[in-house]
């Protein structure tokens, strides 16, 4: 299924199992950006390990791992859960299935800087709210105070803090936002 979308934004599509190699290159992209200003956003040890391929794996069996693509190349990723994982049940707590979780966004440097995050961002919101749900919920690392004033621009609220086992000690901030 094709998702047309807004003006930076040319396709937005699911991914198919095969292709989660170009979504952890899109994450290793992002992370070398990121590392390269100090923020440890995604660590590439996390980035490279079995668990997370494993994991996007079975987002885009589910329906769960979106691209944004040009003409000639997939530009962006994000992840959309509707059914909360143990993750999201650890740093959240259990919710009544009224919550969309939104993970991994990430574009492509030659990508950056037109909008495409907050189209992508907006897009992300209005496949949750189709789907009946009625907050959108998504973490970063503390310690990314660009991305953290980024996401309250966009209306997302921070509800708390979580440290989850095997971060490193890394402290999420916790946003959500009514759809």
């Amino acid at each position: 299924m094709d998702i047309h979308s807004g003006k930076n934004i040319p396709l937005i599509k699911p991914a198919l199992p095969v292709e989660v190699g170009i979504a952890l290159s899109i994450l290793m992209e992002a992370s070398s950006w990121l590392s390269s200003r100090g923020i440890d956003q995604w660590p590439m040890e996390w980035i490279i390990s079995p668990p997370l391929r494993a994991w996007m794996a079975e987002r885009a069996r589910q329906g769960e791992l979106y691209f944004a693509e040009t003409e000639r190349a997939k530009v962006a990723v994000f992840s959309l859960i509707k059914v909360q994982s143990e993750g999201d049940i650890f740093l959240w707590g259990a919710d009544s299935g009224n919550s969309a979780y939104l993970h991994s966004l990430a574009i492509r440097r030659s990508c950056a800087g037109r909008g495409l995050g907050r189209d992508l961002l907006t897009h992300a919101e209005k496949i949750a709210s189709k789907s009946g749900k009625k907050l959108m919920r998504l973490d970063c690392v503390k310690e990314n105070p660009p991305l953290r004033q980024w996401y309250e621009k966009a209306g997302y609220v921070l509800k708390g803090e979580g440290l989850p086992p095997n971060t490193g000690g890394r402290v999420l901030c916790l946003y959500e936002k009514s759809l």
